[in-house]
This record gives structure tokens, C-alpha cells and sequence, in this order.
């Protein structure tokens, strides 16, 4: 009677593993692979799972970007410091970021109206998008 019991267990065993083989490959998980990444591998770290970022912020870039840009020769007096520091805080308050700045792609960056709609001069915006790159190069 014993050696039924081993039988059956045996069997509820295998047909146990099959189930789960079966169930595994249907959710597309290799059952004979570890479910964690090995060491060294190419597998990404979730978003945000560390506190140091490689990235800057692109928000945060672009508040670096006009205090980099008042030092620049056109930008560092009084007056055009004045003209630039509401630029900066609105467009840092709504979240622009540096790249929609820079783009004139009609969906993709900020547009001369959307620019006009907050009361800012046009051709500041003009003066501003070429020193974007340069801008980012000495970063």
C-alpha cells in the first residue's frame, strides 16, 4: 500500500510540473529560466528605482538653460535678465522642457502663438532656440 501512495504522489507530482510548464509557457515565461535577471544582464532597472538618475530632469534642464543663458553675451544684462527670468518660471511652471523649446514642429515644441499666448516677444523665442544646442554641446 505504501508503494501506491509513492506511486500517486509521484504521478500528482509530475502531472503537477506539467500544469505548471504548460501555464508558464502560456504567459510566456520560460518555466526553465530563473524568474530574475541574472547578473550582468542586459535587463533594464525599473524607471525610478534609484534615487540617482543619469538623466537630467528635462524641466530641470531647461531651468539650467536660462541661468546658463543669462551669462551668455546677448542675455547677461540687467534688462534682458529681466525679459528672461519670467520666461523661465512660467515655462518651468508648466512644465515645458528644453526640447519643446527647441522644436518648432507643429505638436512637438512650442509654437510662435502657444510662445505669443503668454506674452512673450516672438523674437526673443528666435534669438533663444539656436543657443539650445550649443547649450546642450558644453554639457
Amino acid at each position: 500500500m505504501v508503494e501506491k501512495e509513492d506511486s500517486t504522489t509521484s504521478h500528482l507530482e509530475k502531472l503537477t510540473s506539467v500544469i505548471l510548464v504548460k501555464e508558464l509557457k502560456s504567459i510566456g515565461q520560460n518555466p526553465y529560466l530563473p524568474q530574475y535577471p541574472p547578473p550582468y544582464s542586459n535587463v533594464k532597472a525599473p524607471q525610478n528605482s534609484s534615487p540617482v538618475q543619469s538623466k537630467t530632469d528635462p524641466v530641470k534642464l531647461l531651468s539650467q538653460f536660462f541661468k546658463w543663458l543669462a551669462n551668455q553675451p546677448k542675455f547677461n544684462s540687467k534688462r534682458q535678465r529681466a525679459i528672461l527670468e519670467p520666461i523661465k518660471d512660467k515655462l518651468v511652471e508648466e512644465e515645458w522642457n528644453i526640447n519643446l523649446l527647441k522644436s518648432q514642429k507643429l505638436g512637438k515644441g512650442i509654437t510662435s502663438e502657444q510662445w505669443e499666448t503668454y506674452s512673450f516677444k516672438i523674437g526673443t523665442l528666435y534669438r533663444i532656440r539656436p543657443l539650445i544646442s550649443k547649450f546642450k554641446q558644453l554639457r
